[in-house]
């Protein structure tokens, strides 16, 4: 049997399904931009991870 193509599954408790979004500046795409390169993570993980400090 042939392995099944695709993205595999994503446990429930792993699962995100909500999308936040926001308009930026120029400006602030910019400085965005610079702190999460420095930071080295993805800019999901980055939002996500500032966000959460934030809360």
């Amino acid at each position: 049997m042939k392995p099944k193509m695709g993205r595999p599954k994503v446990a429930k408790a792993k699962l995100r399904g909500i999308l936040v979004q926001a308009r930026l500046s120029p400006d602030e795409n910019k400085a965005i931009s610079a702190a999460v390169k420095r930071s080295g993570l993805s800019t999901s993980e980055w939002v996500r991870k500032t966000l959460l400090s934030a809360s």
